[in-house]
């Protein structure tokens, strides 16, 4: 798995951040969405996937949401913590 991290400029109340992590998970691949907000100006979103996401879906799941297409911030290989 992979997690690949977006910072979102402007996504500063909890209500958008929801309303962002609710859209990203429904992006066809996409297997959790954390956000980390810890020294930041803007939120990034941690997202992870099985690496099948489709090429600009999370960009295009932010845009729709009516903010700016956002940065790739890192990359790394991800684990998801059985529940």
């Amino acid at each position: 798995m992979e997690a690949l991290v977006y910072a979102v400029p402007g996504a500063v109340c909890w209500h958008r951040i929801a309303e962002l992590t609710s859209r990203i998970s429904l992006v066809r691949g996409v297997l959790g969405v954390s956000v980390d907000r810890a020294g930041t100006e803007e939120p990034e979103f941690r997202v992870i996937s099985n690496g099948a996401v489709p090429p600009g879906g999370v960009r295009a799941a932010i845009r729709e949401a009516g903010y700016e297409a956002a940065e790739v911030v890192g990359q790394e290989t991800a684990e998801l913590a059985a529940v």
